[in-house]
């Protein structure tokens, strides 16, 4: 395809004629506005232009004009090299086409005469390769009207021109969303997608960053098309769109998946969608639900770093010796096979010392943000942290300045964080002033623990204990306490509370399965509350039965 750049991205929108794309739109649409460079451009448009002519409500959405396409899946379009070429190039775009065949009954506004439509999180090598390779040309031509596509996300190379071909135009803004200054023209789109945005792939890192995202999409009222890597992913958005009150479709298979990304053999590109469209929630409820799924995300996150610290303070500690020592500690003695590959492949000579410090000064980073991180981390690995920073500062460990500045940045983050952290002389401290919050997920335990009637000092007597390889449901989470529901030898169901991490052993459980937990804040208040009524009175049992144990030793004597 032949296109062609001109003008800047961060024009007014009524310089670009909605026919040809070309800037110095003078002319307007005596019903809509609609800007056209000249009238011959304007006539010759009227036939497309009618039907979305803001001055004929009735034909005000566009999927009126989506025509029905003669193929449904990969299989109807050819096979063999043939095929696997056409998945690379149109992959994404045949799986948008999908999904707006299949849209509920919501419309989709024209936007002067045009269909907008922002790709958030887009990449240059996939969405954008894909759209000037004429990989959405099946997409374009289903739905004939001058199409703005807005690519969006902090991956993208900057590019201020507007490439423009036929009647469709492609922005592209370097940056999230929430840091963006649109021009007019694109401030409300026709719809927003979203492709395998990762907000339900349990990676507590991703998900945080994309809630004030999705919180601001929703307020918008528009419709949002959401797709994913698989039904491990639609579970958790799911529960997720559930706890914020979402007005949304159960997740559909779609049929043009595909294995895009070499290092995510496992990850089918689009292998499920779903349509989004704005909350039940009002502006107050909205922001309170997020800020507890927030909170739930973040137990989530500590729950997760409990299980890694130790492996990112061994690589810390001495990334020569120990960077993969510690990395194939955290998989349990294995490297995932694409993983190893991307090791193998890196280009520090030394088989990927680069990225795995990489990825391990980033996550620490990021959960130190969570204050009962920072704590433990701060009791735990901050002397492996200045190690490391000595070493990142005077060893050639990359070729890559903009590696090394990467690393220097989240070094730098990681500090401040534990610099306004105080210090605890024991894990039983760290606790003790953290807000109790709700964490729904299933732990299997790692090796025989105590379990208490209440989350504090572990002085008195445990009321007893769990083996290990037993599986336990979490109720709540206070600091590095957790609160479960536990089956007693009478198979009675009680609420009791463990430790979560032990400074010999390390992590106490495994997540093997979590979700989002529904509550208004009364609702949650009075769960809290409850189960603290029940701890009190554990405590009381605990404390009568210990009392009567010691009389009947002193009748013995």
């Amino acid at each position: 395809m032949s296109w062609y750049g001109d003008g800047d991205a961060t024009e007014n929108g009524g310089l670009f004629c909605v026919a040809c794309g070309l800037p110095g739109a003078e002319w307007r649409c005596a019903r809509c506005k609609a800007p056209y460079c000249s009238a011959p451009c304007q006539k010759g448009d009227w036939k497309q232009h009618r039907a979305t002519c803001a001055g004929k409500s009735e034909s005000r959405d566009l999927k009126c004009l989506l025509q029905p396409c003669s193929f449904s899946s990969w299989k109807d379009l050819g096979r063999g090299d043939q095929l696997l070429k056409l998945k690379k190039k149109e992959c994404f775009g045949l799986a948008l086409l999908e999904a707006l065949q299949k849209m509920p009954a919501w419309r989709l506004e024209p936007v002067n005469g045009r269909c907008v439509v922002w790709i958030l999180g887009a990449r240059d090598g996939i969405e954008k390769r894909q759209i000037l390779e004429g990989g959405w040309h099946r997409l374009l031509s289903c739905l004939d009207v001058g199409w703005d596509i807005v690519l969006i996300g902090p991956e993208m190379e900057e590019d201020k021109a507007v490439l423009v071909h036929n009647g469709t135009r492609v922005f592209t803004f370097a940056m999230l969303l929430h840091e963006i200054e649109l021009p007019e023209h694109l401030q409300k789109p026709s719809f927003v997608c979203a492709f395998n945005s990762g907000v339900g792939a349990s990676v507590p890192l991703h998900m945080k960053s994309w809630i004030p995202t999705l919180v601001l999409l929703l307020r918008l009222k528009l419709p949002l098309l959401f797709t994913c890597f698989g039904l491990h992913e639609a579970r958790l958005e799911a529960s997720l769109f559930e706890a914020l009150e979402v007005n949304f479709t159960k997740h559909q298979e779609g049929h043009f998946g595909h294995v895009l990304e070499a290092d995510k053999p496992l990850s089918v590109c689009n292998a499920m969608f779903t349509w989004l469209q704005g909350s039940k929630l009002e502006e107050d409820g909205l922001a309170n639900a997020a800020e507890a799924v927030q909170k739930q995300i973040e137990a989530c996150q500590l729950f997760q770093f409990l299980k890694e610290m130790r492996s990112h303070r061994l690589i810390l500690s001495d990334p020569d010796r120990s960077a993969h020592t510690g990395w194939a500690e955290m998989y349990d003695g294995r490297f995932v096979p694409a993983l190893k590959h991307a090791l193998e492949e890196d280009d520090d000579e030394k088989g990927g010392i680069q990225q795995i410090v990489r990825c391990a000064m980033k996550t620490v980073a990021a959960a130190c943000e969570v204050p009962c991180c920072a704590r433990l981390f701060r009791r735990l690995g901050l002397e492996a942290l200045q190690r490391f920073g000595r070493w990142a500062a005077e060893a050639e460990w990359t070729r890559h300045q903009w590696v090394r500045e990467e690393v220097q940045a989240w070094l730098q983050d990681a500090q401040r964080y534990l610099d306004r952290t105080a210090s605890f002389p024991d894990l039983d401290a760290i606790s003790e002033d953290q807000e109790t919050i709700l964490f729904h997920a299933r732990l299997e335990v790692r090796r025989a623990t105590p379990l208490w009637a209440a989350p504090e000092r572990r002085t008195s007597s445990p009321l007893g204990t769990v083996g290990k390889g037993q599986i336990l449901q979490a109720q709540a989470l206070k600091g590095l306490w957790v609160r479960v529901s536990h089956r007693d030898n009478e198979q009675r169901e009680r609420s009791c509370w463990l430790h979560g991490y032990d400074e010999e052993h390390g992590h106490v459980c495994d997540i093997t399965f979590w979700d989002f937990s529904r509550f208004t804040r009364a609702e949650a208040a009075k769960r809290i509350e409850d189960a603290s009524l029940v701890a009190g009175r554990a405590r009381e049992l605990a404390t009568s039965w210990r009392r009567a144990v010691e009389g009947a030793s002193d009748l013995m004597r």
